[in-house]
């Protein structure tokens, strides 16, 4: 609960959870998030799949499978507020499906680099923009979608934080795309990103331990670091 006290534990009574494939089972569980319903979505990376649990941790029977080529190994989940689920992959690629786990659209996926072009035929249903894996996505209090994310330019990597406007999700604005060692700025790529209800962006480095705040028009706010003790 909000206080830290344990409730309960999904898919095996107590102890260590077995490698299970079967569905309803969970092994290497890596991202979860819930829905407007109150259901718990929850991304296991080792057998590449998405599966929807009840608050109380019941299967409800939705496990959502890559529409399309195959994928690479799960990075991300968000849901927004039409109860769509949305599944980021390392291929790099982000695809919709509705809450029953019907797929929807994928948004394209076609570059690296620096700008974000418009997105080429390539792609499936909505429009939009993806370039690197994705290891944090989040929707914030319009509808937009933010989304940690690289590319590599031939001698140094870049790590950021993209925003998509909602509806065509076509690219708004780039935070941090350089890093220099000053604040705001990021050493390596994220390992999660949320929205406040201020609409504020907190995204995570990792190596760097570091956990940055921005506000919605991408200006850096103030930023938390963890020193190695």
């Amino acid at each position: 609960n909000n206080s830290g006290s344990y409730i309960s534990q999904f898919t095996c009574s107590s102890g260590a959870c077995p490698n299970n494939s079967a569905t309803g089972q969970l092994y290497y569980p890596n991202y979860i998030t819930t829905d407007i319903h109150g259901n718990v979505w929850v991304m296991d990376g080792y057998y590449w799949r998405v599966q929807k649990f009840s608050a109380a941790g019941s299967y409800l029977g939705v496990s959502l499978t890559p529409h399309g080529t195959a994928w690479g190994q799960w990075y991300a989940i968000a849901t927004d507020a039409s109860g769509n689920i949305w599944a980021a992959d390392t291929t790099p690629q982000i695809q919709e499906f509705d809450n029953n786990g019907n797929y929807i659209a994928t948004l394209c996926n076609n570059y690296y680099g620096p700008t974000p072009p418009t997105c080429s035929a390539s792609s499936t249903g909505q429009t939009g923009y993806i370039g690197g894996a994705s290891n944090g996505m989040t929707f914030d209090q319009s509808g937009n979608l933010w989304i940690n994310n690289y590319y590599y330019d031939g001698s140094n990597y870049h790590y950021f934080v993209d925003e998509f406007t909602t509806g065509t999700f076509t690219f708004k604005q780039r935070i941090g795309p350089t890093f220099t060692g000053g604040f705001g700025q990021f050493y390596s790529i994220g390992n999660g990103l949320a929205v406040d209800a201020g609409n504020n962006v907190w995204a995570v480095d990792g190596i760097s331990r570091t956990l940055i705040e921005f506000n919605s028009a991408g200006s850096y706010i103030k930023q938390y670091y963890t020193p190695i003790v």
